[in-house]
């Protein structure tokens, strides 16, 4: 009972001190220190080349939409093959 009481009275004292903030950290929550980051990385960060990208995925489209073709291109001889075996067989008989 004592240490609910307690546990109950330490989190409203903790609250209280955040009373009017727009926001609070968990380091501010818990009572730590801030941590910083390394000024090396904040500013030693190179994001990707977008034009790279770019290129990449045009360059994949470009090959997807040549095998596709490819695949029908395929597809449609094939049909034609079939349907002339087919016609060569009727004169046939």
């Amino acid at each position: 009972m004592y240490l609910t009481l307690h546990s109950q009275y330490e989190q409203r004292t903790n609250l209280a001190k955040f009373e009017g903030s727009n926001c609070i950290s968990s380091d501010d929550y818990f009572g730590r220190e801030p941590r910083q980051q390394p000024r090396s990385y904040a500013s030693g960060f190179n994001g990707p080349n977008l034009y790279d990208i770019k290129e990449g995925v045009k360059d994949g489209v470009t090959k997807v939409a040549g095998r596709l073709s490819s695949l029908a291109t395929d597809v449609m001889s094939s049909i034609q093959v079939s349907h002339h075996i087919r016609l060569s067989l009727v004169a046939l008989f």
